[in-house]
């Protein structure tokens, strides 16, 4: 019997030092649980604020992109209205290259009038003469 004793102690030993290493084997079987949930929610986590971001990101780039289009409108109407005024720049200096050349045509007219004045002057004079030496003869 005593031999029998010492054999269901030393199992009972074996089953207890079984049921720790199990008891340990499963603590450590739901801490890596535990961790690899909390790492599972944090990496969920990162994930959703990750696309927020993206979410984020692409409004920008919509924001971005309406506000270039505006931009190249606006330059399209600057350079619209630069044609314009150039054109315009054209035009005006035309008009002052007819007006200098209208200038000149009338400085040429006035001095032609101005000679014809002159002799016109000198002819007064020597009719003027004429008829002083008709009625003195």
């Amino acid at each position: 019997f005593a031999v029998v004793a010492d054999e269901v102690r030393k199992l009972a030993e074996r089953t207890q030092n079984a049921t720790l290493d199990i008891g340990n084997k499963i603590k450590l079987i739901v801490d890596g649980t535990n961790q690899a949930i909390v790492a599972m929610r944090d990496g969920n986590d990162q994930m959703q604020a990750g696309r927020n971001n993206a979410v984020e990101a692409q409004q920008n780039l919509q924001g971005i992109i309406q506000e270039t289009r505006q931009l190249a409108g606006l330059l399209e109407q600057v350079a619209q209205a630069e044609n314009s005024q150039n054109h315009g720049f054209a035009q005006f200096a035309g008009d002052i290259t007819a007006v200098g050349e209208s200038t000149r045509s009338l400085s040429t007219e006035t001095r032609s009038i101005a000679d014809a004045i002159k002799r016109l002057d000198q002819l007064l004079d020597e009719l003027g003469r004429s008829s002083q030496a008709q009625h003195a003869s």
